[in-house]
């Protein structure tokens, strides 16, 4: 066996990751490598010129650079993300319990009564039956148990008329089969945004010990590939790592991008990490990454329980620790928003939004 052809196959089909290669596995691939291989050598490279016209486009029409505006639900999100644009992955993060199911299914409900942005929910945790009686509560503002059998019938038939689908499926489920399912509802429906929810749940008992890596990267590379090939804004939600707890099991330490299961693959594949964080009570929304622009944000949040709504908090009843340290930015952050960016970090004292 000539390990080092495999190896190299290897490294042209998968990006590096903390992971060991795999090129016997990659190889079943090879004839792809090659054929690559040989394009790249073909095609040995173009000049700015051939972008010329994109990019001016971009200078003439700012607006054009843009995604889909979310400001109506979430401005300051909106004001980091500037929108959600088609062919991008978004991975969504946060412990169990901390609400990313809500956050999500409230952003793409509201987006979709407010905008008409027409999305498909694969809620692979939690039934659809139950995420319908929760889309319920978030889109009325009526608790679950206030409802009449009246009030409840024009929910449903008001969700029913929204361009907001649910996958069929529920618990494992092969990458490919959910895929292809998209491929259809995205030709048939227009689809602008999908979610995903979860990573762990719908590719749970496919495999075991290394195998179990190997199945999660492909399944990350098939979906950011499916997002740009169809030119749709993936929301995947991904579990963390369990995050250390104290003795009374209350996260005490925040999450970052490498709190992410998997997370070099995951990381590197997506376009945008939200970590929703809950430290002590306090809940946060943080923009980790953002390769669009490079904004990167806190946002505090409050969570009303009987409507099951996030809200973003006003920053400016934020204050500002203290903190003189060299890597102290010089410029406030912009627009209400707790930024952190690459030449320092500005920390906030969270203490009165207790929820």
């Amino acid at each position: 066996m000539n390990w080092g052809l495999f190896r190299k196959f290897s490294d042209l089909q998968v990006r590096p990751t903390v992971l060991w290669h795999r090129p016997v596995r990659n190889t079943a691939h090879g004839s792809i490598a090659v054929r690559n291989s040989s394009a790249d050598a073909t095609n040995s490279g173009v000049k700015a010129g051939v972008y010329k016209e994109q990019v001016m486009k971009w200078h003439r029409n700012p607006q054009s650079m843009l995604g889909r505006p979310i400001d109506s639900v979430f401005p300051k999100l909106h004001h980091s993300l500037q929108g959600i644009r088609p062919g991008e992955l978004t991975v969504v993060t946060g412990a169990t319990g901390v609400g990313k199911t809500t956050f999500l299914s409230q952003l793409t409900v509201m987006l979709a009564e407010e905008t008409g942005l027409r999305t498909c929910f694969g809620s692979f945790e939690v039934p659809n039956d139950i995420l319908i009686r929760r889309l319920a509560t978030q889109l009325t503002s009526i608790p679950w148990e206030s409802f009449s059998e009246e009030q409840l019938l024009i929910a449903i038939n008001r969700l029913n008329s929204l361009p907001f689908y649910l996958m069929p499926f529920f618990g494992s489920t092969s990458t490919t089969k959910i895929l292809d399912n998209l491929a259809r509802m995205t030709a048939e429906h227009q689809l602008e945004v999908i979610v995903l929810d979860n990573l762990q749940f719908f590719l749970s008992g496919q495999g075991g010990g290394d195998d179990k890596f190997w199945i999660q990267e492909q399944a990350i590379h098939s979906i950011r590939s499916f997002a740009t090939q169809h030119q749709v804004h993936i929301m995947l939600v991904v579990h963390p790592r369990k995050p250390p707890t104290d003795n009374r099991g209350t996260v005490v330490q925040e999450l970052t991008v490498d709190s992410i299961a998997g997370s070099a693959k995951v990381t590197q594949e997506s376009d945008n990490v939200l970590l929703l964080q809950r430290i002590r009570n306090i809940a946060r929304l943080d923009v980790a990454k953002n390769r669009h622009c490079g904004c990167l944000a806190q946002i505090p949040l409050s969570f009303d329980p009987a409507t099951l709504r996030y809200e973003e908090l006003a920053s400016k009843k934020l204050k500002a620790k203290d903190d003189k340290g060299p890597s102290d930015p010089k410029e406030p952050p912009r627009a209400n928003t707790t930024s952190v960016h690459s030449h320092g970090e500005r920390h906030w004292d969270l203490d009165s939004f207790i929820l």
